[in-house]
């Protein structure tokens, strides 16, 4: 067995030392959390329940928890950032495409700065329910916010 001299037991604690500084200071990749300032949007209710239980010939509720938008009434007005209205849909997709309105045929589409919206006779069955923020204009934001909930409306027993 060798034993290594005095100077060299000094000289490797620092090598060791010196490592792990550099080791510790080299750059973490950064993870960016969602931007908790930007408009937002949840469906509360029906919120994906698999029967909500209503007939199908009476209204359905959507309601909505909104967050860092202000709701106006100020349809077709100049854009103002950070304000605008609701778009509710049934049945259909949404169009997110940026400067493009998002208007579609009364029946399954509705424009509300009300955080409820209630569906007249949405007949029995499945559908889906989709909630955007919009600009005055009826644009998307950009980033898109909007939200999905599917359900089944009809009795319990039903199928």
């Amino acid at each position: 067995m060798k034993i290594l001299p005095l100077k060299q037991l000094f000289i490797l604690p620092a090598i060791l030392a010196i490592i792990s500084v550099s080791a510790c200071s080299a750059e973490l990749p950064v993870i960016k959390a969602q931007d908790a300032s930007a408009p937002s949007i949840k469906i509360l209710v029906p919120g994906n329940n698999p029967r909500v239980g209503l007939s199908g010939d009476s209204w359905c509720p959507v309601l909505v928890d909104v967050n860092n938008f202000k709701l106006v009434n100020k349809p077709g007005e100049p854009n103002v950032t950070g304000e605008g209205h609701i778009h509710y849909f049934l049945d259909i997709d949404p169009s997110v495409k940026p400067g493009k309105p998002s208007l579609i045929d009364d029946a399954i589409y509705a424009e509300s700065v009300e955080t409820i919206y209630f569906w007249p006779q949405v007949g029995k069955g499945q559908h889906t329910f989709w909630a955007e923020l919009v600009n005055n204009d009826h644009t998307p934001l950009n980033p898109p916010a909007l939200a999905k909930a599917g359900t089944s409306a009809g009795n319990y027993w039903d199928s």
